[in-house]
């Protein structure tokens, strides 16, 4: 039976395994990454690393499944990686990274030239997420159950409001969000952004 439970430390390798199996608009991205962490160190590792309290994992009989990672405080944790977490990766994956796939190549400007979120954006919305379930997961309520347990620990940590970025092209998840209760705040660059008060 699959229980929620805070991430450990041990969970990393299975996160960063979630989020290549579904960083191709919800797909499968292994086919397109000959560097099967890249998608991880941006997406996952940070939060695991600096922001733990506000990790939680699904796991069942086949393992840690799926996850919410955020943070409650967006612009402290953006300087905390400017500071700590992007440069050792930016050493260890230089943008002529030769064997990147075109992919790759893209996660590497991003990961060159991290996008800092709008402070508009931060200043209403302060925490925000990421979340990702594997198959065996999903339509089961365990995406609902993250959202509600990761909306308590930013209010037990003082954030009113959280939001977060999605895809355009990813039909699925949008559809999703706005049926939790998510409102659009705004697109740019084929990207989505959804905001949802944390009470």
């Amino acid at each position: 039976m699959a229980q929620l439970r805070r991430v450990a430390d041990e969970d990393r390798p299975a996160l960063y395994e979630i989020c290549l199996r579904t960083g191709n608009v919800g797909g499968d991205a292994r086919r397109l990454y000959r560097h099967p962490d890249l998608l991880g160190h941006i997406y996952v590792g940070a939060y695991v690393e600096l922001a733990p309290k506000c990790c939680l994992v699904v796991e069942d009989e086949g393992g840690v499944g799926g996850y919410v990672v955020g943070v409650c405080d967006t612009r402290a944790f953006e300087e905390a990686c400017a500071s700590s977490w992007w440069p050792p990766l930016q050493r260890r994956y230089p943008l002529s990274l030769a064997t990147a796939s075109p992919a790759e190549r893209a996660r590497l400007r991003q990961l060159h030239a991290p996008q800092l979120t709008p402070a508009a954006l931060s200043g209403s919305y302060p925490a925000h997420l990421h979340i990702n379930l594997l198959p065996r997961l999903q339509r089961q309520g365990w995406g609902r159950r993250l959202i509600d347990r990761f909306r308590d620990l930013a209010a037990e940590q003082g954030a009113k409001a959280l939001h977060l970025i999605v895809a355009d092209e990813n039909t699925r998840a949008c559809a999703f969000y706005r049926r939790y209760g998510f409102r659009e705040l705004g697109r740019q660059q084929g990207a989505v952004a959804f905001g949802i008060t944390t009470a």
